[in-house]
């Protein structure tokens, strides 16, 4: 079962001294490596790229693509180290490395990632964006079903590195937070789909099967999904009785598919999780259908939400405009009703809900889930404390940090879990870049 001990040695480096480690690696590097600024964040953060290699391949790869996920930017500094020391790679390839996206946001998580993974500090220290104010999810798209013209600055920024780059392989690096290994990656790289899985299990890593993510993205091989257009999650949340996906999240394209642009563009993103769950890839079956199990996981969270937002109701008013938090209260305030509605529309129509769940179902929707649906209140938790008169929010604050404390405990009471060593995650993400790599070389050269 779960300790609450934290894991100093499994901590991340903060923003700034992952930055000065890149800056110091380039300058031990002049002669191949060049680290540039490409642009400024909203609260005017430089935003960096390490740039390296001279083969023909260009390969473009970022970290931080959510703030809330810290290992990309580990992993390209990992990356950077065996690159300059591996003249094969510089090569084959030209290299272009952003270690964080979203340095604004990296740094209002930094509470949590930097001090030993410890689950009780990321329920309270967590911070995610509303999708439309995510760098991924802000490109402009000219599909009538989802248009959008709002990029943020940071996403203006990496859409011009794109457009002088016109990658050939996009490496957008994720983490997950529990369970096991998987990976989404483009249509053109389904022959790679089963030779991923065995690099994290090959390094003790389970393969994920517990709820997909995106239960509409198809599946290439167990625990790689093909990326989703626009259009297929537009149509997924219209089967679902939401009428206008875009408005509701109101964001924009992901890189993945504004890259098209420039032809057959190879994408890979890992989702490895910083815990590894004992029993996610268990396909033994539970004691229940999955609509069953999937309909007590709606009720739970429709508890939560009805209960989070009437203490959201009376916290709002005492959050200022300036206060980072805000937008994610809101945005979840005016979007988790309309989801759970189409969740329970998906639980009444798909009729392959009625199999029996298997255990890692079980285990991902009763306690990963029960712990992901608290988030928002962490979140609430937090806008409340930003507030220079925070006392005023004591009795609403008081009644949000008690709920989350309790809910947090019994979700991970139920599992068996460990926090992963980065240097470990690290690797295995090399490795699947290697991978990606050796493939486009050889589709090049042959």
């Amino acid at each position: 079962m779960y300790s609450w001990e934290k894991e100093a040695d499994c901590s991340f480096p903060r923003l700034d001294d992952l930055l000065d480690q890149f800056r110091q690696l380039a300058g031990d590097h002049p002669a191949e490596a060049d680290w540039c600024s490409y642009g400024r964040s909203r609260r005017g953060g430089v935003l960096w790229a390490l740039r390296a290699g001279w083969g023909p391949l260009r390969v473009l790869a970022y970290g931080f693509p959510q703030p809330d996920e810290p290992l990309g930017g580990l992993a390209l500094l990992e990356l950077a180290r065996e690159l300059l020391g591996r003249e094969e790679w510089l090569g084959q390839a030209s290299w272009t490395l952003c270690p964080c996206v979203d340095p604004d946001g990296a740094r209002l998580n930094e509470a949590w990632f930097s001090r030993g993974l410890d689950l009780r500090a990321y329920a309270r220290h967590y911070y995610r964006p509303p999708e439309g104010e995510q760098v991924e999810w802000s490109f402009p798209s000219s599909d009538p079903d989802w248009p959008w013209e709002r990029p943020l600055p940071e996403t203006r920024a990496l859409q011009a590195l794109l457009d002088a780059v016109q990658p050939q392989i996009l490496f957008p690096l994720h983490n997950a937070l529990l369970g096991g290994g998987y990976a989404f990656i483009s249509g053109e790289l389904g022959g790679l789909a089963g030779r991923l899985p065995a690099l994290w299990q090959s390094r003790g890593l389970f393969t994920h099967r517990g709820e997909p993510e995106l239960p509409f993205a198809p599946e290439l091989a167990p625990g790689v999904y093909r990326l989703p257009e626009l259009g297929e999650i537009a149509a997924a949340l219209r089967a679902n009785g939401i009428e206008d996906p875009a408005g509701l999240l109101d964001c924009g394209a992901p890189a993945y598919g504004y890259v098209r642009r420039y032809g057959r563009v190879w994408t890979v993103v890992p989702e490895l999780p910083l815990f590894l769950i004992e029993g996610i890839a268990d396909g033994r079956p539970a004691e229940l259908s999955r609509r069953e199990l999937l309909t007590e996981t709606l009720e739970r969270e429709r508890g939560l939400l009805a209960a989070w937002s009437a203490l959201a109701r009376e916290g709002l008013p005492l959050l200022g405009r300036r206060n980072p938090y805000r937008l994610a209260v809101l945005a979840h305030q005016r979007t988790a009703p309309v989801l759970l509605q189409g969740t329970a529309r998906w639980l009444e129509s798909d009729g392959g809900l009625a199999r029996p769940a298997t255990v890692a179902e079980l285990l991902d929707s009763r306690y990963v889930g029960g712990y992901l649906a608290l988030l928002p209140w962490g979140l609430l938790a937090q806008a409340l404390r930003w507030e220079p008169a925070a006392d005023l929010c004591g009795g609403v604050l008081d009644q949000v940090e008690r709920t989350l404390e309790r809910g947090v405990e019994r979700a991970l009471a139920g599992l068996s879990l460990r926090p992963l060593q980065p240097s470990l995650l690290c690797a295995v993400v090399i490795d699947m870049i290697g991978v990606v790599l050796d493939a486009a070389w050889a589709d090049l050269t042959s």
